[in-house]
């Protein structure tokens, strides 16, 4: 069941993903800079683009609904 709802919430951020780099494409380099920083500083795990451009959605639009 945990598998199934982390598909779920995967495929939502990746839906974010596509609507933040069609709006903003010129954020992939802060994405891939970004992974390149947490891969070699704290020996972090790559993921796809789609999801961090997903994640990097969903706190902006945190952000926005804050102030």
């Amino acid at each position: 069941m945990n598998a199934c709802i982390s598909g779920i919430a995967v495929a939502r951020l990746a839906k974010g993903g596509i609507t933040l780099l069609s709006e903003d494409p010129h954020i992939t380099t802060a994405l891939v800079l970004g992974t390149i920083l947490a891969v070699a500083l704290f020996k972090g795990v790559a993921v796809g683009p789609l999801i961090r451009a997903g994640i990097a959605y969903m706190i902006i639009r945190i952000y926005e609904y804050i102030n």
